[in-house]
């Protein structure tokens, strides 16, 4: 009895960090597109085309690229944290007597990994 209390513990600390990770990239992908826009509404890149070719010395300016670069930091460790998620659940269905949702997690994170190629 003890021991399915465990994995079970385990479960809910592994979709909690998967759910947690995700709500934080989607966060920081919304604060970052967020700050880019309120850059180029207030004129703070300088354009030469289409291309941006640096940004006006403001205040505002550059302390919204900060944002916009902590943001990236942000997704950085969620997509980390989505790893160590997707890892510990592959360990906790390897467990399972039953080994179709081990099976499930492979082929998805191949699948997924080959339609990034």
């Amino acid at each position: 009895m003890k021991a399915r209390r465990c994995v079970t513990c385990r479960k809910h600390r592994s979709c909690g960090l998967f759910w947690s990770s995700l709500a934080a990239f989607a966060g920081a992908l919304v604060l970052s597109f967020v700050a880019v826009g309120l850059v180029y509404a207030s004129g703070g890149f300088v354009l030469d085309g289409p291309d941006v070719v640096g940004v006006e010395p403001t205040a505002f300016g550059w302390s919204m690229i900060g944002v916009a670069a902590f943001t990236v930091l942000v997704m950085v460790l969620a997509a980390l944290a989505l790893l160590i998620a997707w890892v510990a659940a592959v360990v906790d269905t390897a467990e399972l007597p039953d080994k179709t949702w081990f099976i499930v997690l492979l082929v998805t994170a191949w699948s997924a990994s080959a339609s990034w190629r």
